[in-house]
């Protein structure tokens, strides 16, 4: 039997309005994406998508992701296993926390992977 090891969940690229951020051009965030722990919008961007990697690239192995916006999401989104795209549109001026979470496929454990992401609009 395969044993689930522990992973991670990383962010690695950040589009607003469609077009890719880097830290050093965009006043949005103040370092990588991997690092960033805010987002700040401005009234304009009105479509934010956060990219993400997992560290388990075993199929069998791999969680089923689940995240929300905390302030604008009421329940868990799940992913579908060919995607790895969180967008959101037209959000409403205000603090929100991204918090994504992966699920065991073996084990149905639950664990929260990344939650340091806060956007402000």
């Amino acid at each position: 039997m395969l044993k689930p090891k522990d992973y991670v969940i990383n962010l690695t690229a950040l589009y607003v309005n469609n077009k890719p951020i880097k830290p050093e051009e965009s006043g949005i965030i103040k370092e990588s994406i991997l690092y960033a722990d805010k987002i700040e919008l401005r009234n304009n961007h009105s479509v934010i998508t956060l990219e993400y990697s997992t560290s388990n690239f075993l199929k069998a192995l791999e969680p089923d992701i689940q995240y929300k916006l905390e302030g604008f999401d009421k329940e868990w989104n799940n992913m579908h296993s060919n995607n790895n795209l969180i967008t959101y549109t037209n959000l409403n001026p205000g603090h929100y926390v991204l918090k994504i979470k992966g699920v065991n496929k073996l084990t149905q454990q639950n664990k929260l992977i990344n939650s340091a992401k806060a956007v402000e609009t």
